[in-house]
């Protein structure tokens, strides 16, 4: 049984690694620690165990932080409740709406380490009130009836904003690229506030994906090469599809997946912030025999190749996958040099592959990755439409 006079702190993330490193810190502070991994968690353990805080991370699946902030202040016993946001900066729309909600402070995740933001959350608990009343029950706001209508009647604007949006960026000058990179990102964020309405989990999915990677970009025009433009436009692509389904998809939940990549210097350690963000899982190898050995064993969905990998070639390693191992029909992109970029891809056209570019960026990555998974679940469920 927990000390009455303890403060007790709710952590509201999707990401295990991040909450048990978390845990840990604000359990070493003598601070009582429960935690959730998406909105419905939260709202059970604000009715259970009620916090004297809480650390709520703004990309959740199905419901996002922002609506889940929302419902604490709709609620008498909780709209006083101190709600420390912190989340990537890249989010600056959420974060806008989070401080919108009543939001009592942003830590952005990439701008403070663990230890500091432990710390400022420390010094505004040791601020709060003792005791606890006992939170209502805490319920999901849903849209009404009217504003699904309007927003299902939105999407084919919105999916237009994007499909031209996204060709402007694709055709503009290297000096306009940036400010067309912008016009992309608030094409995204409404469709992303639309799929939030909706409950739209694959779309929700792919915008989260795609916000970062757009980030990315913008920071620094020069990475919008041939491979980045080439990753951006499947995804787009597959957005507008999600969007011609969304009356189908309410409610489908984020799609997961598992991803190979060999690859001489990156490894799956690295690549796993990015891709527990995407809701994906990655297994990597350094070398063409373990490498191959874990594709015969393994199904993937999505592998991914250095094509400068010493060893077989590109067809080689193509057609062992596709014959000898359990991915038969699992897609295959490989990682060559931007130099090179354009030739290659008119050989991955007709040799039934894709590309990535090097050097390989983690953002660009997880929305390459997400793409494939994302469509392989579209086209399981279209089946049943």
């Amino acid at each position: 049984m927990s000390d009455s006079s303890q403060k007790r702190l709710l952590i509201v993330d999707d990401d295990p690694v991040v909450t048990r490193v978390y845990e840990n810190l604000f359990r070493k502070e003598g601070v009582e620690v429960v935690s959730a991994s998406d909105a419905d968690e939260a709202y059970q353990k604000l009715r259970d165990t009620p916090p004297d805080l809480v650390l709520l991370d703004l990309f959740l699946p199905k419901v996002n932080g922002v609506e889940v902030l929302k419902a604490i202040r709709s609620k008498a016993a909780t709209k006083n409740l101190p709600v420390v946001v912190f989340s990537t900066s890249a989010t600056s729309r959420y974060v806008d709406a989070a401080w919108r909600e009543g939001a009592t402070r942003f830590l952005a995740k990439d701008h403070f380490d663990p230890t500091q933001i432990v710390a400022l959350v420390r010094e505004l608990l040791d601020k709060t009130e003792g005791g606890r009343s006992k939170a209502a029950v805490v319920a999901p706001p849903t849209a009404s009836n009217e504003e699904l209508e309007k927003t299902i009647q939105l999407l084919p604007t919105l999916q237009g904003e994007l499909r031209d949006r996204w060709h402007g960026l694709v055709i503009a000058e290297h000096e306009f690229r940036k400010a067309k990179v912008k016009e992309v990102t608030v094409a995204v964020e409404k469709l992303s506030e639309a799929s939030d309405v909706l409950r739209v989990g694959l779309l929700q999915q792919m915008c989260s994906g795609l916000l970062p990677f757009l980030a990315w970009l913008q920071d620094k025009p020069i990475n919008i090469t041939d491979s980045a433009l080439r990753t951006g436009s499947q995804a787009t692509d597959l957005m507008m599809a999600l969007c011609d389904y969304a009356g189908d998809l309410q409610k489908e939940p984020p799609a997961t997946g598992l991803i190979f990549l060999a690859h001489p210097k990156i490894t799956s350690v690295e690549l796993l912030p990015v891709m527990r963000r995407a809701r994906l899982s990655v297994v990597s190898a350094k070398e063409v025999t373990p490498a191959l050995s874990l594709c015969a064993q393994n199904r993937f969905n999505l592998i991914l190749w250095d094509a400068d990998l010493p060893g077989p070639s590109t067809s080689d390693i193509l057609h062992r996958i596709h014959t000898e191992s359990s991915n038969k029909e699992t897609p295959v992109a490989f990682i060559t040099k931007s130099d090179d970029f354009e030739a290659r891809a008119k050989e991955a056209a007709a040799g039934g592959y894709d590309l990535l570019g090097k050097p390989l960026v983690p953002d660009e990555l997880a929305v390459k990755a997400l793409t494939y998974i994302v469509r392989e679940q579209l086209t399981k469920l279209a089946e049943f439409f």
